[in-house]
C-alpha cells in the first residue's frame, strides 16, 4: 500500500475544507466515463480540457468486483464475468489511462454494490418486495448481502491503494435508485417494503429501542404484542392517519417506528460501508456518499418518510463520513432557475463535513431525443451564466462541485466552458485563505422527525419542503439552510428572521427552547405547527409555539388574501395566494402560482383568533389565516397554509432589520464580499448596497457606483452576472484573474 497521498476533510478557517497531502485545496472536479478512453470519445477530449483549466480531480465509475469463493466466476457490478486471475483489469486499465494524459491526476472512483445477477437469482429473498406484488434489487436489510459486500469491498479497496494510492483520494459507495442512497421506486405510487429480511431488522432495531417486550407493549399501546410476533405494516395502515394530515403518535406508534427503522437503515447501511473504507486507508481517504435530501425527496408520491433519507442528523455525526452530495435540484434549474440545494446544506457544514454539488448542467451541448425535463441551456452565454449562478451558491459557503458530463454526451466539451471554471476555480482558490464571511440575517429550518408522523402522501411536504423554494429562493436576502435538531441542540445561533418547515411533531421543552432563543427575533411558522407531541394532536400545542389561539376548520381551500397592512403586507394588498403543487423544471416564472395552485380542500386547517394579533391575510370565508403577534416575546407569524409569496418574506426581512439585496422576485447569493444576481427576464435591475459601498464586476472588469446605495445594472434574460462587493473607504484588490 503506498501511503504517500492523504487526503482529508479539516477544518480550515472554521470551514470544513479539502486537504490534500495536508494543503487546502479547492473542491473542483471533473466527473466522466473514463472506461471510454479513446480519442474520439468525449471523456478524453473534455478531461483534457479540465486538466489545462487546473482541474486534475476526476470521479469517474468504475465496475465494482465482487469476490466470489469456490467454483463461481468473478463478477462485476454489471454483471460481467472477468478474468478470475486478473479480476480488476479493467479499473486498472481505466485509472491508469487517466495517470497516463494527467500525471496529476487525483480520482474519487464511484462504483455501484448492487450485488451480480446470479447472486439475486440464487437468493431470492433476499430481494426488496413492493406492495404490487413485483421484486426488485437486493434488500439493504439482507445480512447475506452485508457478509458478501463488506468481504468484496474490503478486497476492492485494499487493491486501489497497493496499486493507485498514490492518486485515489477517496471513496464514492452507490446504492438504490439512481445510485443515491433513497430507495428502489420512490417516484411510483407503491410502497416498498414487505420483505423478511427487513421485519427481521425492524425487529432487531426494535429490540434497540424497546430493551424489553413491556418497553415495546406501552409504546404501541398492544399489550399482546412481542418482539416475536410483530410484522411488517400492511398497505393499509401505511395509507391511513388519525389526524387530518398526520398520524396519531400513540395509536399509529407501531407505523412511526416503521418508518424511522427504514430511514435508520440506510444511514446506517452508509455508515456500514463508511467504517469499511477508513478502516481499510487508515483514514487516510475521504468517504463520499448521496444523502440527505430532505427539500427534494419530499415531491415523491408516497411521502417523503418512504425514502431513507430522513437521518441526515445521524450522517453528519458520524465519524465515517467526510463529504455528502447531490446534484443541484431539479427544481427550477434552468437559466433564471433557482439552482437550489437537495439538502440543509448549512448543517452539514457546521457539522465539519464537505459538501459537494453534483453540478450536471445541460449545457447548449445536450444533444437529446424528445424532450430533455431538467433545462437544456440554449446557447453558450447561457451554459456559462448558469454555471456562474452555481458558482455562486458554493463559493460563500466554502462548499465544492463536481462538473458533470451524465452518460459521456460530451455536456462540457468546449474550451469556452472550461476557461471560465478556470476562473472561478482561481477566485476560489484565493479565497481559500481568507475566512468565510457567509452570515446571512435569514435562516431557512427544514425538519426531518416530522414527516415521520405524516400519512404517506406529498400533500403537505410537496408545497412547504419541495415548491416553496421558488419563494424563499427569490426573496432578496441570502439564507443559511439549517436542521431543526441542530437548533434545538443548540449548535446554531439563529438569525433575526427564521422560517420553519415542519416542526409539526415538538415536545413541550422543545417548545420551551425554541421560544427562548427566538426572544427579539422573527420566527415564521406553517400550516399545523407545534400540533403534535408524544400524547396526541392538540391547537393548544400550536399555540404554546406561536402566541395564537386557534379554531379548527374543515374542507376549507388552502388559499389567502392578504389584507391591508402597509408594514406587512406592501404591495399584496387584496392580492391572493395558494401553495405551488407542481410546475415545469425550467419554467422561469415558477413562482408565480397561477394554474399551479392547490385546488382540493384540506380536511382541516386552522385559523387564528381575532384576539391581540395583527390579522395579515384571509382564507376564502374570512376567517384569519395569516396573522402577527409578540406576544411570547418574538414576532411570531403563523401561516395557515404551507407556503407564502417572495414579497411577504421580503416585507419580514425589512421589519426586523436585515438587509435585502433585491426587492424583486430575482435570485441573488452573497456573503458580503462576493455577489451574484440573475435575471429570469431582460431588465434593469437595482441592487440595495450599504452606505459607503460598490460593485465591481470582476468578468466585465467594470465599476458600478451607487446611487442613494443603489446600483442599477442591465441584465439579459437568463444572465447571472458575480459582482464584488467593495468599500468605497479602503483601497481594494481588484483583479481576481
Amino acid at each position: 500500500m503506498n501511503p504517500s497521498l492523504t487526503c482529508k476533510v479539516k477544518n480550515h478557517l472554521g470551514e470544513p475544507t479539502l486537504f490534500i497531502n495536508d494543503e487546502p485545496t479547492v473542491p473542483f472536479m471533473f466527473y466522466g466515463y473514463a472506461a471510454q478512453i479513446g480519442v474520439d470519445f468525449n471523456f478524453i477530449n473534455q478531461a483534457k480540457l479540465a486538466k489545462d483549466a487546473g482541474v486534475h480531480i476526476y470521479t469517474i465509475p468504475v465496475e465494482f468486483v465482487w469476490k466470489t469463493e469456490g467454483v463461481k466466476p468473478v463478477y462485476s457490478t454489471l454483471h460481467n464475468i472477468v478474468d478470475s486471475n486478473n479480476p480488476y483489469a479493467s479499473l486498472n486499465k481505466i485509472i491508469r489511462n487517466i495517470i497516463q494524459f494527467d500525471s496529476e491526476a487525483l480520482i474519487l472512483p464511484r462504483f455501484y454494490l448492487h450485488p451480480p445477477l446470479w447472486w439475486i437469482k440464487e437468493n431470492p429473498d433476499e430481494t426488496m418486495i413492493f406492495s404490487d406484488g413485483k421484486s426488485g434489487r437486493v434488500s439493504i436489510a439482507s445480512e447475506k448481502w452485508k457478509v458478501y459486500v463488506e468481504r468484496s469491498l474490503i478486497a476492492f479497496v485494499n487493491h486501489c491503494e497497493e496499486k493507485f494510492g498514490n492518486h485515489i483520494i477517496g471513496y464514492h459507495p452507490a446504492l438504490l435508485t439512481t445510485d443515491e442512497f433513497f430507495y428502489d421506486r420512490a417516484w411510483e405510487p407503491v410502497f416498498y417494503g414487505f420483505e423478511e429480511p427487513l421485519r427481521n431488522g425492524f425487529v432487531k432495531w426494535l429490540h434497540g429501542k424497546y430493551k424489553t417486550p413491556k418497553s415495546l407493549q406501552h409504546a404501541w399501546g398492544n399489550s399482546e404484542i412481542n418482539f416475536e410476533n410483530i410484522t411488517l405494516p400492511t398497505v393499509e395502515q401505511r395509507e391511513k392517519s388519525g389526524t387530518g394530515f398526520f398520524r396519531d403518535p400513540v395509536k399509529d406508534k407501531f407505523v412511526i417506528d416503521f418508518y424511522e427503522y427504514k430511514n435508520s437503515l440506510v444511514a446506517n447501511t452508509i455508515e456500514f460501508f463508511a467504517k469499511i473504507i477508513k478502516n481499510e486507508t487508515n483514514k487516510n481517504k475521504i468517504f463520499v456518499a448521496f444523502y440527505g435530501y430532505s427539500f427534494e425527496l419530499s415531491a415523491i408520491p408516497m411521502g417523503i418518510q418512504s425514502s431513507g433519507h430522513l437521518k441526515l442528523e445521524q450522517i453528519i455525526k458520524s465519524p465515517y463520513v467526510d463529504a455528502i452530495c447531490s446534484p443541484i435540484s431539479y427544481f427550477n434549474r434552468g437559466e433564471g432557475g433557482i439552482g437550489a440545494f437537495m439538502a440543509p446544506v448549512d448543517s452539514i457544514r457546521k457539522a465539519g463535513k464537505l459538501w459537494i454539488n453534483e453540478d450536471d448542467t445541460r449545457t447548449h451541448l445536450c444533444k437529446v431525443s424528445g424532450q430533455e425535463p431538467f433545462g437544456v441551456l440554449k446557447n453558450l452565454s447561457e451554459t456559462l451564466s448558469v454555471h456562474r449562478r452555481n458558482f455562486a451558491r458554493i463559493m460563500p459557503r466554502r462548499i465544492g462541485t463536481w462538473y458533470m458530463d451524465l452518460l459521456n454526451r460530451g455536456w462540457l466539451d468546449s474550451k469556452k466552458i472550461w476557461e471560465q471554471i478556470a476562473e472561478l476555480k482561481k477566485i476560489y482558490q484565493k479565497k481559500l485563505s481568507v475566512k468565510s464571511s457567509f452570515s446571512p440575517d435569514v435562516a431557512v429550518i427544514v425538519d426531518e422527525r416530522s414527516p415521520l408522523f405524516l400519512e404517506c402522501n406529498n400533500k403537505l411536504t410537496r408545497p412547504l419542503y419541495y415548491s416553496f423554494r421558488s419563494q424563499f429562493y427569490r426573496m432578496g436576502s441570502s439564507f443559511n439552510l439549517y436542521l431543526l435538531s441542530d437548533v434545538l441542540e443548540g449548535k446554531i445561533k439563529l438569525p433575526k428572521v427564521n422560517i420553519f418547515l415542519g416542526a409539526w411533531y415538538l415536545e413541550n421543552n422543545e417548545r420551551e427552547k425554541l421560544i427562548s432563543i427566538l426572544q427579539k427575533k422573527t420566527a415564521i411558522w406553517f400550516y399545523g405547527a407545534g400540533l403534535l407531541d408524544k400524547t396526541g394532536a392538540s391547537k393548544n400545542n400550536m399555540s404554546k409555539l406561536t402566541g395564537f389561539s386557534f379554531k379548527e376548520l374543515h374542507n376549507k381551500t388552502p388559499r389567502i388574501k392578504f389584507l391591508e397592512n402597509k408594514k406587512w403586507n406592501d404591495k399584496l394588498k387584496n392580492k391572493f395566494f395558494a401553495p405551488v403543487v407542481d410546475g415545469s423544471f425550467n419554467d422561469k416564472n415558477i413562482f408565480q402560482t397561477i394554474e399551479k395552485e392547490i385546488r382540493e380542500n384540506y380536511e382541516k386547517i386552522w385559523a387564528v383568533d381575532n384576539e391581540n394579533v395583527t390579522p395579515l391575510a384571509v382564507y376564502d370565508d374570512d376567517n384569519i389565516a395569516l396573522a402577527v403577534t409578540n406576544k411570547l416575546g418574538y414576532n411570531s407569524i403563523y401561516c395557515g397554509i404551507p407556503g407564502l409569496p417572495a414579497q411577504f418574506l421580503r416585507n419580514v426581512i425589512k421589519n426586523s432589520g436585515a438587509h435585502l439585496y433585491l426587492n424583486s422576485n430575482e435570485i441573488m447569493e452573497t456573503d458580503d464580499n462576493i455577489l451574484a444576481v440573475g435575471a429570469y427576464d431582460k431588465k434593469v435591475e437595482s441592487i440595495n448596497l450599504d452606505s459607503n459601498k460598490y460593485l465591481f464586476n470582476f468578468f466585465e472588469n467594470k465599476k458600478l457606483l451607487p446611487k442613494n446605495n443603489v446600483v442599477k445594472d442591465e441584465f439579459q434574460a437568463g444572465e447571472t452576472k458575480l459582482y464584488w462587493i467593495l468599500n468605497a473607504n479602503k483601497k481594494n484588490m481588484l483583479n481576481t484573474k
